[in-house]
C-alpha cells in the first residue's frame, strides 16, 4: 500500500513540476493537492470499473 501511495507521490511531484517551478513558494501544497486529486481519480477509475462489471452481470 505504501508503494502505490509512493509511486502517485512521484508522479504527482512530476506532474507539479512541469507546472510549476520547484523553487515556488508553494510547491509542497500544491505538490499535495496534485497527489489528493490522483488518488481521487484512481479511487472514481476503480469505482467505475467495479460498477460497469456488476451492471454487466446482471
Amino acid at each position: 500500500m505504501s508503494l502505490l501511495i509512493r509511486l502517485l507521490l512521484v508522479v504527482a511531484t512530476a506532474i507539479t513540476g512541469v507546472l510549476v517551478a520547484a523553487d515556488a513558494p508553494g510547491f509542497a501544497i500544491i505538490t499535495g493537492m496534485v497527489a489528493v486529486a490522483l488518488i481521487a481519480a484512481v479511487v472514481l477509475a476503480l469505482a467505475l470499473l467495479s460498477w460497469l462489471r456488476n451492471r454487466d452481470s446482471v
